[in-house]
């Protein structure tokens, strides 16, 4: 996606349309592990991990999350667009407080599809179709894009992706904890890495693109 003027983009649109605003904290979204919602595990996900509602607050290490909703638009405030006519955007609105002792990397917030998610990030798009090739984390607050999140401190974010095809009516989402032990070749370099599948959340769509009824 594109870099676009991002301050005051998103709090304009958020309260420019009632169905877009957000209520009370939400948190963020972690995972990403090696085979972790890939096909190497013939048991299907839905059991070996918890089903989290949308709203509902869980740790996965370094992150406290809440996921709260989702929305599929075609624009936000006529800056933040689709690279690809035609496509959408998916939009992911959360909390995540920083539980480490560290500024973490927005990077590990960035969204990724079951075939990548062997890479360290914090969230799994399970509906192959949906999932992006990039994404930005936007403060939903100053609607800057966000970089690093500092410890101890939680960020309203919003996780903007573009994707094609028809509108979906859920969004299912895996979640991740990741450990922090030193690196293969570097053992003194701590990274938060080994990502292990934490928790599912299944957010309803809503959909605000102009071909909705």
């Amino acid at each position: 996606m594109q870099p676009v003027r991002a301050r005051g983009v998103i709090t304009r649109w958020l309260s420019a349309s009632p169905a877009t605003r957000v209520g009370g904290p939400v948190a963020a979204l972690l995972l990403g592990v090696s085979g972790l919602f890939g096909g190497l595990d013939r048991v299907p996900l839905a059991e070996r991990v918890d089903e989290i509602k949308p709203g509902t607050e869980i740790t996965v290490e370094p992150f406290s999350l809440t996921i709260n909703r989702a929305l599929a638009v075609d624009e936000i405030d006529g800056e933040i667009t689709p690279i690809t006519p035609g496509n959408h955007l998916m939009v992911v609105l959360l909390d995540a407080e920083n539980v480490s002792n560290d500024s973490l990397s927005t990077y590990q917030l960035s969204p990724v599809s079951r075939a990548k998610s062997y890479l360290n990030t914090t969230l799994v798009v399970l509906d192959d179709r949906l999932a992006p090739e990039t994404s930005d984390v936007y403060d939903a607050d100053s609607n800057v894009a966000v970089s690093l999140l500092s410890p101890g401190l939680t960020y309203q974010l919003a996780v903007v992706w573009e994707f094609s095809g028809a509108v979906p009516e859920t969004l299912p989402l895996g979640l991740a904890k990741l450990t922090l032990r030193g690196e293969t070749i570097s053992p003194e370099v701590l990274a938060w890495q080994d990502p292990e599948e934490a928790a599912t959340v299944t957010l309803p769509v809503t959909d605000s693109t102009k071909g909705s009824p």
